[in-house]
């Protein structure tokens, strides 16, 4: 599932809200399909490209740890990590790949 890395931050949006509810939907789903050896996981991205105001864009990445807007070559290593038998042991998780934007220990 992807949800975004708005669901775990502070904003007061529909769209954060939305994200939340995938990333929850996901927690059900894996405890759903265990019992079938279904694995259910998510990713939520950062800043990726989309369009945005340029003053929210600074305002955003003044907050990063990585001061720059994520690209999808960024994702592929989750992915991949959530695809293959290295992950066999995960189920209901949704990695957070955000620049550290929301970093928490």
């Amino acid at each position: 599932n992807q949800s975004s890395c708005a669901a775990y931050a502070i904003l007061k949006s529909s769209y954060a809200v939305s994200k939340m509810a995938i990333s929850a939907l996901t927690v059900a789903l894996a405890s759903e399909f265990a019992g079938d050896n279904i694995r259910v996981n998510g990713i939520a991205p950062g800043m990726m490209t989309g369009r945005l105001p340029d003053e929210l864009v600074a305002a955003v990445l003044a907050q990063q740890a990585i001061q720059r807007r994520g690209e999808a070559e960024d994702l592929v290593g989750a992915l991949l990590y959530l695809c293959s038998p290295a992950s066999a042991f995960m189920t209901g998780q949704t990695l957070i790949v955000d620049g550290g934007i929301t970093a928490r220990p």
